[in-house]
């Protein structure tokens, strides 16, 4: 079968690229206000032990997921094949497989990690929230094909729609009963919703179990540098909250969170136009005429970055101010985290694109550098960061985690002709006015404002 993006002219690819970022940003967008705002409403009617807990329960999830991860949506993108059925079908196959196997594994872990932790409500916290890895593993490629297609409308659509359904459960759940379970409560749904909601919309072929030899040698192929990547990933972007859930407990985690969540939303940002909208048009036009990738890869990161780097700049100067703002003084300490972090996020949204433009011209062997890196910086980082400083030790470890990448990252990009320096410059000048603008904001308020 005959891929049908191969044959779309350049100015129509420019115009669903636009567009899908503009509807990936938007949708995205809007689903972070509604966390944020769910955020909010939680820290008051919950405890931040609880946030500690939901962290720590769905960090090790995570982290089985990433040590399994065999990039089976960039798989899909990315390959000739990604339209025909017996390709999506060994695709769905794969990922029902392994959604049941990473549940068990979960449920297996649930009793070592309530006793390394002491926190007992692990035993039951773990085996339940994994059932979100079930649940998924049987989401249709319908989700895969629209993507690929650079077709974003629907997928929002779905996601909001469940995102608006789990947030109203988890509050009315933590108002009626304020527990750790409204947090797993809400994923469960949401979950379901999405599984519901990826068979109805009908993309592509219909999913039946099957097993193409041909597909799977593809899809294995591809992904074999993206499991060591992933699970090195993992290493380098979760080993602070393993290591802060130990020594700091889960009120101190929790607090913790609340700054990542908080510097982690523009990188999510990031990923999802990058993964999902810059890597579908770049692969489209490697697969046409690789010479455009630089010329195309620049004039999409431009308003990213401008909108980025700019919020970036502003959460490093006013983090602390922001924090005061929104939450009480149980989450004081999440304020200067965040101006730390949001260092790590600003380098973060420069090399994720670059990472994106050399997997869709095929080389993922970077993205498992990369994760070598920052691996090798955080194993040796931390320790030395929690022995020499405590807690401000281990967040400016975190917070440098990202320089170390810059020598994978940028040398590959200039090997394969893509890195432009000045324009790289220009990012880093966008998080220079924004954190000029967010120290003007921290004086007006420190002079004007109620004492």
């Amino acid at each position: 079968m005959s891929d049908p993006l191969v044959v779309r002219p350049s100015g129509e690819l420019r115009a669903r690229t636009i567009r899908g970022s503009m509807l990936e940003i938007g949708g995205f967008g809007a689903g972070q206000f509604l966390r944020f705002a769910a955020n909010l409403v939680m820290t008051r009617l919950l405890f931040p032990e609880a946030f500690g807990l939901m962290a720590l329960v769905f960090v090790l999830i995570q982290g089985l997921e990433m040590l399994s991860d065999v990039g089976l949506q960039a798989s899909v993108m990315q390959n000739r094949r990604g339209d025909e059925p017996g390709f999506l079908n060994t695709a769905w196959t794969i990922q029902i497989v392994r959604g049941a196997v990473l549940a068990a594994c979960a449920a297996a872990l649930a009793w070592p990690g309530a006793w390394l932790y002491d926190e007992p409500q692990l035993r039951a916290l773990l085996p339940v929230a994994a059932l979100n890895l079930l649940i998924s593993g049987f989401n249709s490629t319908s989700l895969l094909t629209l993507r690929r297609r650079i077709s974003i409308g629907r997928i929002m659509a779905i996601e909001l729609s469940a995102q608006a359904v789990s947030t109203t459960t988890m509050i009315v759940w933590a108002w009626l009963h304020p527990t750790v379970w409204a947090l797993v409560g809400a994923t469960l749904v949401r979950s379901a919703l999405v599984l519901v909601a990826s068979h109805a919309i009908h993309r592509g072929p219909r999913n039946r179990i099957g097993w193409d030899a041909g597909a799977a040698v593809s899809l294995f192929h591809f992904g074999k540098w993206i499991f060591g990547s992933s699970a090195l990933h993992f290493v380098s972007r979760q080993a602070d909250r393993l290591l802060l859930g130990r020594f700091i407990g889960m009120t101190g985690l929790g607090v913790y969170s609340i700054a990542v969540f908080l510097s982690e939303a523009l990188a999510d940002v990031v990923t999802r136009v990058t993964h999902g909208v810059l890597f579908a048009a770049l692969s489209e036009v490697h697969r046409q005429d690789r010479a455009r990738i630089p010329d195309v890869f620049y004039r999409a990161r431009l308003p990213l970055d401008a909108g980025i780097q700019t919020a970036l700049g502003g959460l490093a100067a006013a983090g602390s101010l922001l924090v005061s703002v929104l939450y009480d003084t149980r989450y004081a300490d999440a304020g200067w985290i965040l101006q730390a972090l949001a260092f790590r996020v600003a380098l973060f949204s420069v090399l994720t694109p670059a990472e994106t433009c050399l997997f869709a011209m095929g080389h993922t062997r970077y993205g498992f550098y990369r994760s070598v890196a920052r691996a090798l910086w955080i194993v040796v980082a931390l320790p030395v960061g929690w022995s020499l400083g405590g807690l401000p030790g281990v967040v400016t470890a975190v917070a440098l985690s990202e320089l170390p990448v810059l020598l994978v990252i940028w040398p590959a990009i200039h090997r394969h002709g893509v890195l432009r320096l000045r324009r790289e410059a220009l990012a880093f000048g966008f998080f220079a006015v924004g954190m000029a603008g967010g120290e003007a904001l921290v004086r007006i308020v420190a002079r004007y404002g109620p004492t």
